[in-house]
């Protein structure tokens, strides 16, 4: 991982204050602090003077995460520029991926479009995120309605295959032109 990648996921964490602790640890492993107590990590931190007295108590109370970022930023040495780079970096992959999963799902490849949409999501992106619920619900919706074609409840079954083939699904559109 490079420096500008650790940085964009510690800053990613920080923005819940909740990650406090996490934020903290991933910073001490930057530097190879392997403690199981954080504060005497912190402590090794200031002994060796990788941070002075005051940041020390800032760290230790990890209210502050802002300022626990922007030090790490100036530490690394991350510049802007090259934050910029890796985000848009990140967007390429990004909407690469969501252009091939379009073409998967449009050529009926469900398995080789929902790869590439979990790539994407795995990056952040809320509309593969959103496609793959869709996704889900149209599996979903397509199995309840072969569930109700099995036992013979044609009815059912068509509402059901029709909520897919809403959704995309290619199986429940060839089953609705069955009915």
């Amino acid at each position: 991982m490079t420096l500008v990648e650790e940085y964009r996921n510690i800053a990613k964490l920080a923005q819940d204050k909740e990650n406090a602790e996490v934020v903290i640890d991933a910073i001490l492993t930057h530097f190879d602090v392997d403690y199981d107590d954080m504060d005497l990590g912190i402590e090794w931190l200031y002994t060796t003077g990788v941070i002075d007295y005051k940041f020390r108590n800032v760290l230790y109370k990890g209210e502050d995460l802002d300022a626990i970022v922007a030090w790490f930023k100036g530490k690394v040495g991350v510049t802007d520029e090259e934050i910029a780079a890796a985000e848009a970096k990140e967007k390429q992959y990004v909407d690469g991926c969501l252009l091939l999963a379009k073409q998967y799902l449009g050529m009926g490849h469900v398995v080789c479009g929902t790869t590439y949409l979990e790539l994407a999501a795995a990056k952040g992106s809320a509309e593969a995120a959103a496609q793959l619920k869709d996704i889900q619900y149209a599996k979903n919706q397509c199995m309840l309605g072969e569930h109700y074609l099995a036992m013979g409840h044609k009815i059912c079954a068509k509402t059901y295959f029709e909520l897919a083939a809403a959704k995309g699904c290619p199986k429940a559109a060839a089953k609705l032109a069955e009915f």
